[in-house]
This record gives C-alpha cells, structure tokens and sequence, in this order.
C-alpha cells in the first residue's frame, strides 16, 4: 500500500511513475513531486515526514521543504514501524530488524537467518523492541542489543501494541487479543540492568532461573555475586567467590573441594586481600612452608615461625629462617651435618659456644683447624626482637551492595521499601523517591543514609561513589549499624574498563572490535551487516588490524612485555567512541593495488590479476572512511573490483575449456562487464578472433564494430575492418551460440551463462552484490567467497553506512 498519511488532512500517494502525489481527505491533488532517490515504496513517518524506500536504501523524507533529512543502507525493507514518540523505528524485512533513531542513526540489527520475522512492536514503558517470528514470541533490548526467545508459538501472532508486560495482538482470526507475560529471563536482566536489587532478589528466590547460561550472563556483566547464587558446581562458585572477593564462600568451598591448587589459589587470595589467617590455613594445607615461614616473618610471628621449622624437613628452609629465630644450635648442627665445619665453627664462637666450638675443631683437618683459629671471632650482636601482630592486616572497610544484605538477612526483603533508588541513571523519578523517603529521629538526612551510618561519619560522594540502593534507617539491620561510630566504609570504585572494552562496547564497525581482540563479536557483526559466512579468507586481515592498533613495551628481563592499545580520536560521531582505535588507511593502499590489477590484466596474468581483484574486495570490509567522498570512492572500489572479478572468473573458465562453441560464448561474455576502455579493446580482438575462427563471421563483425567505436589502435582498426569486409560477403554463423548481443543480459557469476533482461529476476551477493541466477540462492558466492547469494542483510559499514 503506497498511501500514507503525513499531516492530519493530508496523504501521500506514490503512483506508478514513482512520483509522490500530495491529495487531501478529499481525494484533491495538492501537489506532484518527482521521485525520491528511485524509491519504488514509501511509508508513515513523524508528522510533516514520509519514508521512502529503494532497493538499497530508506530516505526520511520532509514533504515541506521536498528534501531528504536522513538516510540509511537498509535493503529488503517490507515494514517500517515507529515508537509511539516517534523517536525509534525499526525497518522490517524478510529476515533481519534494523533499529534505528528518529534521525536514522543505527542501533542495533536483529537477525533470524532460518524463518520469517512478522511482526515488530516498540514497548511504550522500556527500551525493549518485541517481535514475532513464524514459531516464536522473541524480545530485544536495545540498550546492548541482546535477544532472547519468550514464548513458542502454535500460530503466527501479529504485534500491535506492547506496554510493560502487557502484549496486545491480532492471531489469524483477526481478532485484537491482550495476554501478559510472565518472563522471569526478561524482568531478570532489566533489573540487574537498572540495579534493582530487590527485584533481582524475588526473581532469584521464584526459582524461575537456571543454567549455566544465566551464570555466564552475570559473570560477564559484572555481578560474581550474583552469579554465586545459581551455581551448583563448587568450582565455578569457588572461583567466583575469589573474583568478587567473598573469602568466606571460598574458604568453604576449598574445605568441600579439598584440593592443592584451589588451596594454593585460595592462600595467594587472601594474601591479596590482608586475611594473614586464612592464607596461613590455606598453605599450611599443602604445606608451602616457604609462605608460610615468609608470612611469619612479615608479621613478626616467630613462635609460630618456629612452629613452621619443626614440621618442615627441609634444612635449607630452617637454615634460613632460623636466622629470624635465633636458635643458633640448630644452625650449628645443620651446617655441621651439611660438611660445612668451617662455617658452623664460625657461628658458634660468634655466639658463645666455646664446648660446641672445641668440638667442631677436633672433626676439621689441622691445616683447617688451624687456619680457623686464626681468624677474628666477633662477637654477634642478637637478634632484634620484633613486634608481633599476627592479626589481618588492617583493610578499608567495604560497604556492602544491597543486594548482599539482602541475602544475609532474608528479613531485610520484606521491610525493604517497595522503591529502590539505586545508579538511577536510567529512571526518571529519582527525584520524587529522594524527597519523599522518611527521616530518622535522630536527625539523619535520608538524601546520604545508606544503611543509617551515623551522620558524623563522612559523606559519600555522588553519581560514580553512590551505593546500590537506600535502606530506610528505621529497619533493625540499620539501627544496628548506628549503635557503632564510623561504621561507614569507604565504597571502592569498580575498575574502569580497557580502552580495548570501550571499542567493543560502543563502536559498531567490525574493525574496531578486530582491533580489539574481541574476534568473536567482530564476526558477528559481519555476520549482520554484509552475511559472513566464510571467514577464513579474512584471517591475515584480523591479525594485520589487531596487529596495528596495539603495541607491546619491552620490560626488563624478568617481566613480560607491556602490551597496549593505540588510540586516536574518531574523525566522525558515527564511530560512537571517545577513543577509537588507531585503524589504518587503506583506502591508499586500495587505490594502488586497483593499479597493480589493472597493470596485470593488460600483461596477461589473468591469475595474478583475480588474486589481487579478490583481495581488494576482502580488504574493503576493514577500511573506515572520514567523509562522503571516501564513502563515494570506497564503493567505486568495490565495483570495479567486483566486475573484474567476475569478468576473470569468465576468462579462467574459458582457457580451461575445450568445447569450441563454450570458448566463443565465454569470450564473448568477458566483454560485456565493465572494464577500461583499453582492457575492453583486448577482449573485443579476443572475442573477435575466437569468433572468426570457428566460422560465426557474423558475430565476429559485430565484435569488430564494436571495437571500432572505441577508436582503437591503427593496427586492432584495421583487422577488425578486414573481418567486418569478410563477413558482409557471407553474413552467417557457423555454430549457434547462446548469445545475442542486441539483447542486454547479465552474466551469471555461478554458471557463467546469460540472464536477459525480462527472462529472470536474478539475486544478489549479500557483501559484493554479484548477480546470480535464482537457482543459486544459498550458493556461497564465487566473486568474493564469504557470502551467500540471495541472502539478506543490514549492509558494509565503513563508518559512514550507517
């Protein structure tokens, strides 16, 4: 349907010139304006606004000032379908979503490669988008763009309103039905989202949830704690309670593990968090002495150090340590066991023990004995006695989350107010929660009371420092805390994230995330944008990116080497990072192997030239362009790389044939793509002389006709003058050809054969548009080797595309 509205009286119609005719409610024509970028479709927008669309791209289109205000590279769009504000939309096609602002700024694409997409519907309270398939009820949030399946469906359903958890929608009957949701999955993650640990809480406790999926989701989002509560296998909830520092949930689960390397892992925790005590049990459980005594000597233990001596039995461990202790006879005794008498002769005169001493000079040699006894003996100064505090080293108190409150006091969630206000950054009434919570007796300001600490202690910062949620001061858990004075701990700042999570996070170019590391999310951005299938051709350009956009400072020889991630400032707002990765500028170096290419198709080295020609068009997907013209140049690329590609698969395929009527067909065909006028000239002789040879002088003067109006050299003019002479005397073809050169055709990229126009609707390559015939459809493309043919997607983003 071709009509929409775009004011309260007036509508648009696209008529079959595909030109907009402007008419009233009364069907009068207000105006007729010419076509919109040859857009074959249009549909609603905001008011004063009509979409357009063309088989590459949607226009939002000003019907007042007759201009384009906005574009996007959508192919394929059927529906397009706006928020009820008109500040979203999302452009529907047979198989993907692409979501996108007001100002057609992307956000995200949805794609489902194995069934149809029906329906879309913009939730009118959150930022989530529903959408219905052939045989499910599925969401996405659009914060991060993640999606998941709600229900199975029996029918098809299509969506007409979503508001909350409340769907309204028309089955095949036709009829508008309501039903709620109930998807513990979805309230889960939004609540997590929004840091509404009270809602995460029932959820936890509904027991809705399970799987090590969910786990994986908290784990990667930053909650361990969370995560802790829907393991089941103590290894994953032991390393998770050392990653969030929850030492007594890891000190219980190396006690149910009981193994060496979850002890050792567990000492070098606590060690790193100041519990002197745990790591203490946790070595002397596999026995690592060598900790053990190192952390008595640090905090001044040397009862216990002794302690360590007398159950180890390695001499060199209590030669060392008993220098701490001072027990000088075991010293002796072990140096002299050890065949070191000079050594332990020496100690003991040092220290006073002339018997021990005499001793040790009966066992010597007498050369040795005497040479003994000559040397100074000075006397040797104790041992300073240390100061013994063998209690954890002293920590910053933490203030606890809400939600570990919570779990450590199950009463806590039914007091608990019915309205959180935790980083509030995503919920408009923060302001009306703040200014209506009650005030405690004793004069607390509710505004800075997390957990009613006392006001004298000192004030916790705003927006980054603010804790996960308040807690009414009159609950028994707060008064509690009161009754003790600065009780207040100092709330540590989560770490800030790498620059290589940053790209990741907020840039939607591939080449970021290759740049990155993150190859994985890269792939699935390409697997959305230009339908990646192959990536295996791509692989020295992953490592040449990653390769340039982080470096590595050597360190001294002990240390591994520092690596870091090169950034520079973004050239444009569409690459959504503050610092982007340092990419570079391949567009020169396109630019010179076009070049090259050309230089080898005019030499003859058709191999060569493929070779060149392929990587070209696998080098594009990583270029970023600055501007419009970049953008213009990069596609000029793309398609003279793709027609020489798909003109050399033609001539490959005819040197390896032996059929005489094959090699003239194909010969022919390689002269119809879009080569320079000079390669062209050495196509048309080639195809001339293949053509003269079998007898088809007709189709060889019309060659030579051809070549001639190129003004080709004198030599090349004059055989095609001679050929054109010889057949006007006998005007006729030997073998008959599938070819006719009046009749325009595409080549087949598949089967190298011709689809004439009006014969057949050929498809397309989702990445380099090469045209095949429909029969291919699901054909790994033979042009650029990465793509499928006839299948759908968002589109190359260069930066620009979007």
């Amino acid at each position: 349907t071709n009509a929409v509205f775009f004011a309260a009286s007036k509508f648009a119609v696209l008529d079959k010139t595909n030109q907009i005719v402007l008419r009233t409610t009364a069907n009068e024509i207000s105006k007729i304006l010419p076509p919109v970028n040859n857009s074959n479709r249009i549909f609603p927008g905001p008011q004063g606004f009509i979409v357009c669309r063309n088989d590459d791209k949607v226009f939002l289109f000003q019907v007042a000032q007759r201009a384009v205000v906005a574009e996007l590279a959508v192919s394929g769009v059927k529906y397009v379908t706006w928020d009820k504000d008109f500040n979203r939309v999302a452009f529907q096609s047979k198989n993907s979503i692409v979501v996108a602002t007001r100002k057609f700024k992307h956000i995200t694409t949805i794609q489902e490669t194995a069934v149809r997409i029906k329906s879309v519907a913009f939730d009118e309270e959150r930022e989530i988008l529903f959408y219905s398939t052939s045989n499910h009820l599925k969401y996405c949030n659009l914060r991060n763009g993640e999606c998941s399946t709600i229900w199975t469906l029996e029918v098809p359903i299509y969506l007409v309103k979503a508001r909350g958890d409340n769907l309204w929608f028309l089955p095949r009957d036709g009829r508008v039905q309501m039903q709620t949701i109930d998807n513990a999955e979805l309230s889960f993650k939004l609540a997590l989202q929004q840091e509404r640990y009270r809602d995460v809480l029932k959820v936890i406790q509904s027991k809705k949830l399970h799987g090590q999926a969910l786990v994986g989701y908290l784990h990667k989002h930053g909650h361990p704690e969370i995560a802790m509560h829907f393991v089941s296998d103590p290894m994953v909830r032991f390393n998770l309670a050392i990653e969030c520092g929850a030492m007594d949930i890891a000190k219980s689960t190396a006690q149910e593990l009981n193994q060496p390397d979850i002890w050792r892992k567990l000492a070098d925790s606590a060690t790193r968090f100041g519990d002197i005590q745990l790591s203490q049990l946790a070595n002397s459980k596999t026995q690592n002495f060598h900790a053990l005594g190192m952390q008595c000597v640090i905090t001044g233990n040397l009862p216990a150090l002794g302690h360590v001596l007398d159950k180890s039995k390695d001499d060199s461990l209590k030669l060392h340590y008993g220098l701490f202790t001072g027990d000088v006879a075991n010293r002796v005794q072990l140096l002299a066991s050890a065949g070191q008498l000079p050594l332990a002769f020496n100690i003991a005169a040092s220290h006073g023990m002339i018997a021990e001493a005499e001793a040790l000079l009966d066992k010597m040699d007498p050369d040795v004995a005497e040479r003994c006894k000559a040397l100074p003996i000075r006397r040797a100064p104790p041992p300073p006695a240390p100061v013994c505090v063998p209690d954890n080293w002293p920590m910053l108190p933490v203030q606890e989350s809400y939600f570990s409150r919570m779990l450590k006091e199950p009463g806590l969630l039914d007091l608990a107010p019915e309205t959180t206000t935790g980083k509030a950054a995503w919920d408009d009434e923060d302001d009306d929660i703040l200014g209506e919570a009650p005030k405690a007796e004793d004069g607390f300001d509710d505004d800075l009371d997390i957990g009613g600490e006392s006001a004298a202690a000192p004030q916790q910062g705003g927006g980054e420092w603010d804790d996960d949620l308040d807690i009414d001061v009159s609950l028994p858990v707060a008064q509690e805390a009161t009754s003790s004075k600065g009780s207040v701990g100092y709330i540590v700042p989560r770490e800030g994230e790498s620059l290589q999570k940053h790209w990741v996070d907020h840039s939607v170019l591939a080449v970021q995330h290759i740049a990155a590391g993150s190859f994985t999310t890269a792939l699935q951005l390409l697997q959305r944008q230009i339908g990646l299938v192959n990536p295996a051709p791509l692989q020295p350009y992953f490592m040449y990116i990653w390769a340039a956009a982080n470096g590595s400072m050597p360190t001294w020889s002990a240390v591994p080497s520092h690596a870091y991630a090169v950034s520079a400032r973004p050239h444009s707002e569409e690459l959504r990072a503050k610092h982007a990765a340092a990419i570079p500028k391949l567009l020169p170096q396109l630019m010179e192997k076009i070049r090259v290419g050309y230089a080898a198709v005019t030499e003859g080295r058709f191999v060569d030239a493929h070779r060149i020609f392929v990587a070209i068009l696998h080098q594009i997907i990583f270029v970023v362009v600055e501007d419009r013209k970049e953008h213009s140049e990069l596609l000029e690329i793309l398609s003279v790389a793709r027609e020489y590609v798909m003109a050399l698969n033609v001539e490959l395929k005819r040197k390896e044939t032996t059929d005489p009527k094959t090699m003239v067909e194909l010969a022919a065909f390689f002269t119809h793509f879009k080569l320079q006028s000079s390669h062209l000239i050495l196509a048309l002789g080639q195809a001339m002389t293949q053509a003269f040879k079998v007898k088809n002088l007709k189709t060889a003067a019309n060659i030579a006709r051809r070549i001639l109006d190129l003004d080709p050299p004198q030599e090349r003019a004059e055989k095609a003058r001679k050929v054109i002479q010889m057949a006007e005397q006998n005007p006729t073809d030997a073998l008959k050809l599938d070819y006719d050169d009046r009749n325009p055709f595409t080549v087949c990229s598949v089967s190298k054969k011709p689809m004439y126009r009006g014969t057949v609707e050929f498809i397309r390559c989702s990445f380099c548009m090469a045209p095949a015939h429909p029969s291919h459809r699901g054909v790994r493309c033979p042009v650029c080797d990465i793509a499928l043919l006839g299948e759908q997607a968002a589109g190359m983003n260069n930066g620009l595309s979007n």
